[in-house]
C-alpha cells in the first residue's frame, strides 16, 4: 500500500521527532510551496488541502471557505482515478468524494465539513457528533451536546476500533494537569482516526490510503513553550506513526506537512462563539450562509452583489475602541471572508453602533486566547521516494503522490 499521512501545521522539528524512522525506509525531504506563489490571508489550511486533493491550486479553484470543498465532488483526484486504483481516506480536510462512482472504498472527512459523504454509513453519526462539538465549542447546548457525546460513546463501546481508541485515551490520562484538556481531546480524536483507518484497511484492500492528523497544529498554536506538552505530542504522535507503519503493509510512504508552524510572540486572538447568531443579530437577513472557521474568521455567503454591498455599508456603523468591528476580506464573487481584527484590549469593550453602546463584545465572541505559534508560507514533505523537484506546489504534490499525472 502507498500510505499518505497529512500532518497539519506542525513544525519541521516536530515532524522529524515523530517520524518512526525505525520502521520506515530512509526518507527524503523536500520543501513545498502552498498554492504556488499565491497566499490567502492567514494561509488557511482548508484552502491548502483542497488544492492538494483537487490537484490544482487556488488560482484554479477559487474556493476560500472551509466546508465548501464538497462543491467540487466529481473533480477530486480520487474521483477521476482508474477503477483499478482503490482509495481509502480518513480525516481528510474540506473535501468530498463522488460516491459510489469513485474508486473509494472508505471515506471519512473532517468534522467541519458536514456535507461530505461518509462510507461506511455506520460512521456518520460518529462524524456528525464530532461535527457538532467542533462547530459549537463556545456555545454548546445541553441536549445536543448530550446527544453528541452519547453517539460518540456508543461508537467507542460497540466497535473494536472504538475500544482500541479508548485504550489509547486511557494511556494519555497520565498527562492530565500537565497538558491542556483541549490537547488531549485533539490527540484522542486523531487516535480514533488512526484506528478507524486501520479497521477499514483490514476490510478493504486499498492501493492508496490517506490519513489526516490535526492535533499537532492545535498544540503548537498555543502551547509552544510547554515542555511537558511538547513531550506529550512527540510521544503520542510517534506512537500513531508506529501503529500505522507496523500494522500495515506500507510499500511507499509520504508524510506531508500542509503548512509549517514557527515560534511567535504572545499574540492575542479571539475564538468564535456562535458566528451564525452573531451575524443574524447584527445584520439580519443579509447573509445566506455563515461558515464558522476554527479561530477568529468567518465566511459569509450572499445571494447577490446588492446584499453584499448592503452588508459592507451596514458594517461601517459598528466599531470597537474606535476601530472597525471587523476586517473584511473579499473571497469570491458571492462571498466575503470576515476576520475579527481586535486584540486583548477589547475584552471589556462595547460594540458601538453609530457611536452609541450596543452590546459588550465579549458577550458575542468567545474568550481571547494567547497564540504562541503561527503558520508560515512553507510546506515540508518527507517521502520514501527521491524526486528531482524544486519547490513544487501543494497541487503538484497532490497530483504526483495520489497517482494522477494531470487534472
Amino acid at each position: 500500500m502507498h500510505l499518505v499521512i497529512q500532518l497539519n501545521e506542525a513544525s519541521r522539528d516536530v515532524m522529524r521527532e515523530i517520524v518512526a524512522s525505525q520502521v520506515t525506509k530512509p526518507l527524503h525531504a523536500l520543501d513545498v510551496v502552498p498554492d504556488g506563489d499565491l497566499e490567502h490571508h492567514g494561509l488557511d489550511p482548508w484552502v491548502n488541502w483542497l488544492s492538494f486533493s483537487l490537484g490544482r491550486g487556488l488560482v484554479g479553484h477559487q474556493c476560500y471557505a472551509h466546508g465548501s470543498g464538497v462543491g467540487f465532488n466529481g473533480q477530486f483526484i480520487w474521483d477521476n482515478a482508474p477503477p483499478t486504483t482503490r482509495f481509502g481516506l480518513v480525516g481528510v480536510m474540506n473535501v468530498g468524494a463522488d460516491l459510489p462512482r469513485a474508486p473509494v472504498d472508505f471515506f471519512l472527512g473532517d468534522p467541519w465539513t458536514p456535507d461530505a459523504p461518509v462510507q461506511p454509513s455506520s460512521l456518520r453519526s460518529y462524524r456528525d457528533a464530532w461535527g457538532y462539538l467542533a462547530k459549537h465549542y463556545g456555545s454548546l447546548s445541553l441536549l445536543p451536546t448530550a446527544r453528541a457525546l452519547g453517539s460518540i460513546l456508543q461508537a467507542l463501546l460497540t466497535t473494536r476500533w472504538g475500544r482500541r481508541s479508548m485504550a489509547h485515551g486511557a494511556a494519555m490520562l497520565c498527562a492530565i494537569g500537565r497538558v491542556p484538556m483541549s490537547a488531549l481531546v485533539f490527540a484522542f480524536y486523531d487516535w480514533t482516526l488512526v484506528e478507524i483507518f486501520m479497521a477499514q484497511c483490514r476490510r478493504h484492500k486499498i492501493d492508496r490510503g490517506v490519513v489526516f492528523l490535526n492535533g499537532i497544529a492545535h498544540f503548537q498554536h498555543s502551547y509552544w513553550d510547554s515542555a511537558a506538552g511538547n513531550n506529550f505530542i512527540t510521544r503520542t504522535y510517534r506512537a500513531m506513526m508506529v501503529r500505522l507503519l507496523k500494522g500495515l503493509d506500507v510499500q511507499r510512504l509520504d508524510i506531508l506537512n500542509g503548512l509549517e508552524q514557527q515560534r511567535s510572540g504572545q499574540v492575542f486572538v479571539w475564538r468564535q462563539k456562535d458566528p451564525a447568531a452573531f451575524f443574524r443579530h447584527f445584520f439580519p437577513g443579509l447573509s445566506r450562509r455563515v461558515e464558522q472557521g476554527m479561530t477568529n474568521d468567518t465566511t459569509l455567503m450572499f445571494d447577490s452583489a446588492d446584499d453584499k454591498a448592503r452588508f459592507d455599508t451596514e458594517l461601517r456603523r459598528y466599531t470597537v475602541l474606535q476601530q472597525p468591528l471587523l476586517h473584511i476580506e473579499d473571497a469570491q464573487d458571492a462571498s466575503v471572508s470576515v476576520r475579527v481584527h481586535i486584540t486583548q484590549a477589547a475584552s471589556s469593550a462595547w460594540i458601538l453602533r453609530d457611536g452609541q453602546p450596543w452590546v459588550p463584545f465579549e458577550d458575542w465572541f468567545y474568550v481571547y486566547r494567547v497564540r504562541t505559534g503561527e503558520h508560515v508560507k512553507k510546506c515540508y514533505w518527507l517521502s520514501t521516494e527521491a524526486y528531482q523537484m524544486t519547490n513544487p506546489s501543494i497541487a503538484e504534490v497532490g497530483r504526483l503522490i495520489l497517482g494522477v499525472s494531470s487534472v
